[in-house]
């Protein structure tokens, strides 16, 4: 990791990072985050969210990135960005762009999946949890 005090976060079977599978659905959504304590302070210096068809990594429909410090000078792409797994009319891969946005939390992408895609939420307040998650962490929840 290159981080002294450094974590990630997800969810590893057999020495091998394994998607979370989602209530509801056959989707299943793969979380990889590099949190780095400093001074007794916890900030995420990377983070992956790939929602994911099946638990197969090639089957990802939207995945969601974002680097606080690329280690490459050279690295053109906006620190976060949002991929989607589809193709324009002329062939090209969407998925191939960097679609700028701001860092994406968790907490969002959990709202877009209850919103957009049918994912059944483990509780009937799940809009109050996710708010006083967002306010936890700095991010917009809408």
């Amino acid at each position: 990791m290159g981080y002294p005090g450094a974590f990630e976060l997800t969810r590893v079977v057999e020495g091998d990072d394994v998607p979370l599978g989602i209530d509801g659905t056959t989707l299943s959504l793969l979380v990889q985050q590099l949190v780095v304590v400093d001074d007794g302070c916890c900030r995420t210096e990377s983070c992956s969210y790939r929602l994911q068809a099946e638990a197969s990594p090639k089957s990802w429909l939207i995945r969601w990135d974002y680097i606080r410090d690329p280690s490459q000078s050279e690295y053109a792409y906006p620190r976060a960005h949002v991929h989607v797994n589809a193709t324009f009319a002329d062939g090209m891969p969407v998925g191939r762009l960097h679609i700028p946005t701001g860092p994406v939390g968790l907490e969002l992408v959990i709202r877009h999946l209850i919103a957009d895609w049918g994912v059944k939420p483990r509780s009937e307040d799940w809009e109050a949890i996710l708010e006083e998650l967002a306010e936890g962490s700095g991010v917009a929840s809408h």
